[in-house]
């Protein structure tokens, strides 16, 4: 017992909001460069050699769901094509069996006049997470920003600072001149302190709708890392990507995200 080595696996640490090194799949905001950033990433997940982009059709139950774009095991839906619709959970976890990398462009910023869309969203992210594929989005605004407007979110960091007091990471960061999203990363690090703040949003119309938008939000920054992108895609030297072709396009990509 003396050398026996007890470790604690009761930690309160959400492993998923560490920071890694970035993969550059996510594009704000949508202009010329978010177009080249999709199509870039469509040819480097997609089989452009051996299939290259056509029109696809799956079915659901006998409905069919048109995938505009595809190739390999790779689509590409501009985000209206995909979730404008009346489209749900067995829509998505149908395309997940077919695909395993999704390019979403013009993903909008959404508000409480666009709740339904915004659940939408939150359920094909639930299901690109549970099936582990990957995700590649443009956006008109950041990710912090994607279910709320930035009036609400300052709102928000202003009520969690009164509640919590001067020393809260987020006040902190306010008056140090940290921008909005930096700040709405600190108040989402501890959930249990700001669901309350959450859940009087005009978005959420409660407990279980503010939990998914924390949970969309820390699964977006999970398959937004380096290591889930690259997971399966054979990046060493024996691999089908070549490690250092990817180094070099991954490179050029993150400069158009600038």
């Amino acid at each position: 017992m003396d050398q026996l080595q007890i470790l604690n696996l009761d930690s309160t640490t959400d492993y998923r909001k560490i920071p890694r090194p970035p993969s550059g799949v996510y594009h704000h905001p949508l202009n010329e460069a978010a177009k080249r950033h999709a199509e870039r990433w469509f040819k480097f997940l997609g089989d452009f050699q051996n299939d290259p982009p056509h029109q696809e059709i799956q079915h659901v139950w006998g409905r069919p769901i048109v995938v505009p774009r595809a190739s390999g095991k790779a689509c590409w839906f501009d985000f209206n094509e995909l979730l404008g619709g009346a489209t749900g959970a067995a829509d998505y976890l149908e395309l997940v069996q077919h695909y395993q990398a999704f390019i979403i462009t013009g993903v909008p910023g959404m508000n409480y006049r666009s709740r339904d869309l915004a659940r939408r969203f939150i359920t094909f992210l639930d299901a690109i997470y549970e099936s582990r594929a990957k995700l590649v989005l443009t956006t008109e605004v950041p990710l912090t920003q994607l279910f709320m407007a930035q009036n609400e979110i300052k709102e928000m960091i202003t009520s969690a600072a009164d509640a919590d007091g001067p020393h809260s990471a987020a006040t902190k960061q306010v008056k140090e001149g940290a921008g909005v999203d930096d700040a709405m990363r600190s108040l989402m690090d501890d959930l249990g302190m700001n669901m309350d703040t959450l859940k009087k949003s005009s978005m959420f119309s409660g407990d279980e709708e503010a939990f998914a938008f924390a949970r969309a939000l820390s699964r977006l920054t999970e398959m937004g890392s380096q290591e889930w992108v690259e997971r399966g895609l054979g990046m060493g030297s024996s691999g089908q990507k070549d490690a250092e072709d990817w180094k070099k396009v991954r490179g050029s990509w993150r400069q158009d995200s600038y």
